[in-house]
This record gives structure tokens, sequence and C-alpha cells, in this order.
């Protein structure tokens, strides 16, 4: 069984959901459901969310 520490459970979950966001926020550009400019938007928002929590945890 594979332990992980609770600071590497956290980087692990930041990690994932920054991914998770920005892939879905590509998906939905190239689909078409939002425009270039919304997706600039999400996308600094979610760097600014995500670099929040890193700093919070001191990554």
């Amino acid at each position: 069984m594979i332990h992980i520490r609770e600071e590497n459970k956290a980087i692990v979950q930041i990690v994932t959901e920054e991914l998770w966001l920005n892939y879905f926020n590509n998906y939905l550009l190239k689909n078409g459901v939002i425009t270039e400019r919304m997706y600039m938007k999400m996308f600094l928002k979610i760097l600014q969310r995500t670099s929040q929590k890193k700093k919070a945890i001191n990554i």
C-alpha cells in the first residue's frame, strides 16, 4: 500500500485541479463554447487560483 504524506496529497490535489481546469477550458474553446477572450480570462483565473494554493503550502 502506498502512503502519501499530507503535504504531498495537497500538491497532487492542486496539480490535478489545475490540469483538469485547463483541459476543460481548452475543450470549451476548441468546441466553440467560449470565445478566445473568455478562454484567456478563465486561464488567468485558474492560474491565480492555483498559484495562491501553491503559495499556501510553499511549493
